[in-house]
């Protein structure tokens, strides 16, 4: 079974397609994109240098000990960064 169209039904059916593949590829633009950051994010979350946990808990045992730190305030920070 033949279906007839108009040469102008033809050409709006592909000015129609070519305008969701370009709606589809804008999307996919805007995916990658948002994937790409979200990548650039992470690795520069994971570049930030992180402290020392180790150094640091020293450090407050030193002004603990020296009575910088009060009982309360060396374990209120020892929570901190062991968190």
């Amino acid at each position: 079974m033949f279906i007839f169209v108009t040469l102008e039904q033809e050409i709006f059916v592909l000015i129609f397609l070519i305008v969701v593949v370009l709606i589809l590829s804008v999307i996919q633009i805007f995916k990658f994109k948002h994937f790409f950051d979200a990548v650039k994010a992470s690795k520069e979350q994971k570049e930030e240098p992180k402290s020392d946990i180790a150094e640091d808990l020293k450090k407050l045992a030193e002004l603990h000990d020296q009575g910088v730190l009060t009982d309360e305030e060396f374990f209120e920070q020892k929570k901190k960064l062991l968190r």
